[in-house]
């Protein structure tokens, strides 16, 4: 169950990461 956990948190950072790069790309492309 641990590794579970462990991979579904990682998944949501590296989610929440792509968005937040892909926001900031974005906003440099205006």
């Amino acid at each position: 169950m641990d590794a579970l956990y462990l991979a579904l948190s990682g998944a949501l950072v590296l989610l929440t990461y792509l968005l937040t790069v892909g926001c900031a790309r974005l906003g440099d492309k205006q």
